[in-house]
């Protein structure tokens, strides 16, 4: 919805640069020129998990001491942030040390 006051909030939440991807794969650049090993898809929901976790802001559970809701907030905070980079590291094949399955242990 173009105009919509929404949508341009949605925009804020997005990666910087989203709009020029989008833009740039339109017109036909491969995914490959941006250092992404992955499908269009892929890259989507990468930019959707980036903008639930920008746009979060706490949880409300009613019956629960404030404490325990930041408690709660915070949790789902870093679930989320470990979502958006988990699928940043599957499109760009990064790899973490930590990440690593490492079988030398």
């Amino acid at each position: 919805m173009k105009g919509d006051s929404r949508q341009s909030l949605d925009d804020a939440n997005l990666p910087k640069g989203y709009k020029k991807y989008q833009e740039l794969v339109r017109q036909g650049a491969p995914l490959s020129s941006f250092g992404l090993h992955t499908t269009r898809a892929q890259v989507f929901r990468f930019a959707n998990r980036f903008r639930v976790a920008s746009a979060f802001h706490g949880i409300t559970l009613r019956g629960y001491s404030e404490p325990t809701n930041r408690a709660y907030g915070a949790l789902f905070r870093v679930v989320l942030t470990h979502s958006v980079a988990e699928k940043y590291l599957q499109i760009t094949r990064l790899e973490l040390p930590i990440w690593k399955n490492d079988s030398a242990r």
